[in-house]
């Protein structure tokens, strides 16, 4: 804890690292977009990972995927998505609602 303590953290810092990474998804995300027909016509029903626009990997087990993209690309930000016939994957949430009963 002490050793933790002490280790000058910049709090600006980690939110810039964050933004970077934030920043980076968006391009990964818009090139994904903008190449999908000719994606989806290769790598349907599998997952890929881009880095700088291009694919690097692919592979029907997300799991695997992400074990050899971090053991090839270490800490570096990369798009891993599946690729679906839809451009995006929508997602719907279902959650409970309080509601006060009427007297």
């Amino acid at each position: 804890v002490e050793q933790y303590l002490a280790e000058e953290i910049d709090p600006l810092d980690e939110l810039r690292a964050k933004d970077e990474r934030l920043a980076i998804i968006d391009r990964e995300q818009a090139a994904y977009e903008a190449q999908h027909q000719k994606l989806y016509k290769r790598y349907a029903g599998k997952y890929i990972a881009m880095h700088n626009g291009k694919i690097i990997d692919n592979d029907v087990d997300s799991a695997a995927l992400w074990q050899r993209v971090r053991a090839r690309y270490g800490d570096e930000t990369i798009l891993i998505t599946p690729v679906l016939q839809e451009v995006r994957q929508v997602i719907i949430v279902r959650s409970p609602r309080l509601v006060q009963e009427e007297r």
